[in-house]
């Protein structure tokens, strides 16, 4: 009787110690589930194209478009402002250290370039693998770019403005968003527009820098309204082939069918 009861006990024991086996070993299989998923999540954050202007010793400044691919390859546009060089492009492939927060891109023509993941944002590292210091350390900066193809790219022509309808002429208002260098260009109606956009997201659309060329015009008044549209936009919409602006309040300021260049 008392083998049997010490047999039942050491059953009961051995039983015990499997279970709390089994439970460790699902509790380690969710945690590196969990872990996986983040950063599977964290590197899809990772994608996308970042631009910033550089401080420069010898020109005005380098902007930067930065494309980071799903399958770690990268493109690289460098465009030296107010300087005769032309743009250099690099492509190579990068990686994703230091639990995410060092990004190192490889290149056959270039020595590796290094930088820090932060939320939104690349910071470009020393070549020693350092933040930037001094009363340009803040420049060192690209932000990601949220694309969108369905908008950039393509010629957007007037058709609305402040809910008047507009009689298009020989060569109706227009303005395309160049994806590659970030900006906008187009024909208010005699003058051309020039300036920097942004998107970022929930189709939010930030212009800068806006201006035009100063040729007379006898419709002005028109050029300012059309001009103002681009100043107030802070939102959009696409319905079809269509593409409204919007004020902060989310009313309509213009809208815009799509056409060919």
């Amino acid at each position: 009787m008392i083998r049997y009861g010490l047999f039942i006990s050491l059953l009961l024991v051995i039983t015990s110690c499997q279970e709390d086996k089994k439970h460790d070993a699902a509790s380690e299989g969710a945690t590196s589930s969990e872990t996986g998923t983040q950063d599977a999540r964290g590197y899809a954050d990772l994608i996308g194209t970042y631009q910033g202007t550089l401080p420069c010793d010898n020109c005005e400044g380098i902007k930067m478009t930065l494309t980071l691919f799903d399958d770690k390859r990268f493109r690289q546009i460098l465009i030296y402002q107010g300087d005769k060089r032309s743009a250099a492009q690099h492509v190579g492939r990068y990686s994703w250290l230091d639990n995410g927060k060092l990004l190192t891109l490889s290149s056959r023509d270039t020595t590796d370039q290094k930088f820090a993941v932060e939320m939104n944002q690349l910071i470009q590292l020393d070549s020693e693998g350092e933040r930037n210091r001094g009363d340009q350390a803040e420049e060192y900066v690209l932000k990601k770019n949220y694309a969108d193809p369905t908008l950039e790219d393509r010629k957007w022509m007037l058709t609305e403005l402040n809910g008047e309808e507009i009689t298009p002429g020989d060569t109706p208002p227009y303005f395309i968003l160049e994806s590659v260098t970030g900006r906008v260009r187009g024909l208010l109606v005699c003058n051309q527009i020039i300036g920097k956009y942004s998107l970022e997201p929930q189709r939010s659309i930030n212009f800068v820098q806006v201006g035009n060329t100063m040729k007379g015009c006898d419709q002005g008044e028109l050029e300012n309204r059309i001009k103002d549209v681009f100043i107030n936009a802070t939102n959009y919409s696409l319905e079809g082939s269509t593409l409204i602006l919007k004020r902060a309040n989310m009313s309509d300021l213009a809208k815009f069918r799509a056409g060919s260049e």
